[in-house]
């Protein structure tokens, strides 16, 4: 459906100079999809080139669970790359880092939930968005969440 972002994220283990972000925006620009995509990856050299390509395209960097994603979760991250959302694990996901991205005018989007419980603890915090395996659930779980808050 045209109302459904997809989230294209780059993953390469090839050297540095390899051609992943150019080729995956040619593919996006030959099925013209620049405005239905966000481009997420660990690696922010991925980013920068993705976002060379296509500057209209959203970028998300993603931030790994624990210690190792400390500095993207940190206000350091923004000088990795410039991005609109970033990314990260459920467990790392506190009310003070809500309030920092949002007051930076950043959306965050939580990996993998899959647990109702979690879901709501989330949306209580006012993430922007999760992954989930279970779509339906989760999209049963906001609704709930949405109707309880007095919100449509």
């Amino acid at each position: 459906p045209r109302h459904i972002l997809i989230n294209i994220e780059l993953k390469n283990s090839a050297p540095l100079g390899d051609d992943l972000a150019e080729k995956v925006s040619d593919l996006i620009v030959r099925q013209a999809m620049q405005e239905r995509v966000m481009f997420s990856s660990f690696d922010p050299r991925l980013l920068r080139q993705a976002a060379q390509r296509l500057p209209t395209v959203p970028i998300a960097l993603l931030a790994a669970p624990g210690l190792l994603g400390a500095i993207p979760r940190s206000p350091v991250g923004k000088w990795l790359v410039e991005y609109c959302a970033l990314h990260a694990e459920s467990s790392d996901i506190h009310p003070h880092l809500v309030e920092r991205l949002h007051r930076g005018n950043h959306r965050l989007h939580v990996y993998t939930v899959n647990h109702p419980f979690e879901m709501r603890r989330l949306f209580q915090l006012g993430v922007d968005g999760i992954f989930s395996d279970d779509p339906a659930l989760a999209r049963q779980v906001l609704e709930d969440f949405l109707l309880v808050e007095g919100r449509t």
